[in-house]
């Protein structure tokens, strides 16, 4: 295995263990801090069509507000969904 792959998984680690020390509170108060960055995007403000990942009941920012604000605005949303080691859209 490569170093920088290596040090990829080290950090992903890392960070996963970070993150899942935060409370329901933290999380959910960075998770509305990220979407509203996200939203004042200019980029984001002009996107025609988003790719979004849909957040799990874990330790990860949530995304449901962000979906649910893109499509309101008439946005399409793209959701990757997985199998296995393959993704698509």
């Amino acid at each position: 295995m490569s170093a920088i792959r290596t040090a990829k998984l080290q950090l992903r680690k890392s960070m996963h263990q970070r993150l899942l020390q935060l409370s329901a509170v933290d999380l959910s108060s960075q998770s509305q801090l990220v979407q509203a960055h996200v939203l004042a995007l200019p980029a984001f403000q002009r996107a025609q069509h988003v790719s979004i990942y849909l957040s799990m009941d874990s330790a990860e920012a949530q995304t449901y507000g962000l979906v649910e604000q893109a499509l309101a605005s008439g946005k399409s949303v793209y959701v990757p969904r997985c199998h296995g080691q393959q993704m698509d859209m």
